[in-house]
């Protein structure tokens, strides 16, 4: 619900700061908020503090691969001896055939994301980098084929691990790739936008964030205009309270919570507290690729929607539609495999699943400017 927040763990989130994210080269870091890698992390600390020692964990499998968990794989690495990891598969945030071969979930399909199964072992006194032994199951393996093989493996010695070399990124799973991808020029870089890198497109961002889709989009103009203008009235109203009280009491507790009425989230709250008010001009009712080849109409505005991105450099009037475009590819780390769409609208974020948009043309706010 809007006031469903997760639980903080202080030191644990601070060592995965300072650790985990630091040290990854992905621009989405929210995958490491997940308990698992708080958990990963808060026994590697005490395995530190014992000097050595063993500890296995069932999770969640998207550590091995995901790009958002590189400055995770670097620590383990540095934090362990030796790691063995078995991976049951079952992914069903997967398509096509990619989502047979993934097939099974080995808890019986109650559960979406893959599974694994990891040794992470300490000796005392090793100080070289882990070695890092991994086994995938067959494809297609029904979740009853994969609890068989548990069963009659017993124990690790035997299953046929496979010692793998982790490049220089710490990517793990590094068979296939060709080592003269790093010669190719980057579609986008952090450096490129900042003006001290070389890459084809100079600016990017992601599809835009509502947090509150049923309010900010609708197939219909006028119902999207009264929707968003009674959320803020109610907005506005909860604003001027706000502003009023002389102590300031804990936001979570202070607003509204009739969902007829409003639908709240962090930014939301935040620009409370900061006195924003928020404007309804009929101007701000864009149409929005909202899925692929489906358009729909959005309330486009810094305060109702959660992340505009670059979005108001990219398409800031319909005028500017006439001319530019955007191709948008799917995000690295995608469950899906790689697409991409070129549109001249804004986009939604999962419009090709956790979007990276690269225009062709970006502008002031005012739509003047035009820079390619």
């Amino acid at each position: 619900n809007d006031n469903n927040k997760n639980r903080k763990y202080p030191v644990i989130d601070r060592l995965v700061r300072e650790t985990y994210a630091k040290d990854s080269e992905a621009t989405n870091k929210n995958a490491l908020s997940d308990p698992y890698v708080k958990a990963v992390k808060w026994a590697s600390e005490k395995i530190r503090e014992n000097g050595e020692g063993i500890v296995a964990f069932i999770t969640n499998n998207s550590f091995i691969d995901s790009i958002s968990f590189d400055g995770m794989r670097k620590h383990l690495a540095d934090d362990f001896s030796k790691i063995y990891h078995i991976d049951l598969k079952g992914n069903a945030r997967t398509s096509g055939e990619r989502r047979r071969q993934e097939a099974g979930n080995v808890f019986d399909d109650a559960i979406r994301v893959s599974v694994g199964i990891t040794f992470f072992i300490k000796k005392k006194g090793d100080t070289s980098p882990a070695e890092i032994y991994m086994y995938s199951l067959d494809n297609y393996l029904k979740s009853d084929d994969k609890k068989e093989f548990l069963e009659k493996a017993v124990n690790y010695t035997a299953i046929p691990f496979r010692k793998i070399i982790p490049d220089e990124k710490h990517t793990w799973l590094t068979e296939g790739l060709q080592d003269d991808f790093e010669t190719f020029l980057p579609i986008g870089t952090k450096d490129a936008k900042s003006g001290s890198g070389e890459a084809i497109f100079k600016n990017y961002g992601r599809g835009v964030v509502t947090c509150r889709d049923t309010w900010t989009y609708n197939f219909d103009s006028d119902e999207l205009s009264n929707n968003i203008q009674r959320m803020i009235e109610t907005y506005n109203e909860q604003v001027f309270k706000w502003g009023r009280l002389s102590s300031k009491p804990n936001v979570d507790d202070f607003v509204n919570y009739d969902d007829k009425k409003i639908s709240w989230s962090r930014d939301l709250k935040l620009d409370l507290k900061r006195g924003k008010y928020s404007e309804f001009n009929l101007v701000k009712i864009r149409e929005s690729l909202y899925r692929p080849f489906v358009k729909s109409y959005l309330f486009f505005d810094r305060i109702m929607n959660e992340e505009v991105y670059q979005f108001p450099q990219i398409f800031p009037n319909t005028k500017t539609e006439l001319e530019n475009f955007v191709i948008c590819v799917s995000g690295i780390g995608s469950n899906k495999p790689f697409h991409a769409l070129m549109m001249k609208l804004i986009p939604e974020l999962s419009i090709v699943s956790t979007s990276q948009c690269f225009p062709f043309y970006t502008y002031a706010e005012d739509g003047s400017n035009r820079q390619e």
